[in-house]
């Protein structure tokens, strides 16, 4: 962390999400969106600042690695789990302080570190979504315990695909945080090894339309977009 001076400002956040997700940042490095980091236009890069809602009280530090908001009136972009934390996703922005952080911050420091190894990427012959690793927003966050022995096959018919993950605990991780933000479709949801890829699916639906219909509730509430998968 190269940033020295205390630093400290008001004013309104924002978020990105999927639209950049494995991008490449300002600083070189590859934007992640279930990380916790963000964007400001002048602190050192890379820097750590704690961020607090001011209309909550939460408060999250963060990893800045990039250049940005580019938009009037907002101080900071702060990635999917980072404003997911601070309670502000459906909003959209909030108004924050931020103020740098140092070495006595050291374990939550951590806590906002980049992961050694980049995220897998994960793509179906139609639709190519990312892998996601949702550990960054699980921590701290409570979810329902899930059965993580992998299902079977699934059955024919129409599913929606939320994610695909090289192990079964990431898989199952993201299983939880679905279900503890969208309890109606907990029966729906499984888990299922396809030759050591992990496959988070809903279903079966009896029809596309019926499934479009749930993959678009699920794109309102987690700002993930499902793709179809017909057996």
């Amino acid at each position: 962390m190269t940033q020295r001076t205390p630093f400290r400002e008001r004013g309104r956040a924002s978020w990105y999400g999927r639209k950049f997700h494995g991008q490449r940042t300002s600083n070189g490095e590859t934007y992640d969106m279930y990380a916790m980091s963000g964007a400001h236009k002048t602190l050192p890069l890379p820097s750590y600042v704690r961020v607090t809602n001011l209309s909550n009280g939460k408060s999250v530090i963060v990893r800045l690695n990039d250049r940005g908001p580019f938009h009037s009136g907002r101080i900071i972009d702060l990635s999917y789990a980072a404003a997911y934390k601070l309670g502000y996703l459906g909003q959209g922005s909030t108004e924050v302080e931020i103020e740098t952080v140092g070495p006595d911050d050291m374990p939550m420091l951590q806590a906002a570190a980049p992961s050694a190894a980049p995220l897998p990427v994960s793509t179906a012959a139609d639709t190519p979504p990312p892998t996601v690793d949702p550990a960054a927003i699980l921590n701290g966050a409570a979810a329902p315990a899930a059965d993580t022995t992998a299902a079977a096959a699934p059955g024919q018919g129409v599913y929606l695909q939320l994610g695909a993950f090289q192990t079964r605990d990431n898989a199952e991780g993201f299983r939880g945080h679905v279900m503890a933000e969208l309890d109606w479709l907990r029966e729906q949801l499984a888990v299922f090894d396809d030759g050591g890829r992990y496959r988070l699916q809903a279903g079966p639906y009896a029809s596309a339309a019926a499934a479009r219909a749930v993959a678009a509730r699920i794109a309102d509430a987690l700002d993930l977009q499902p793709f179809l998968v017909s057996r």
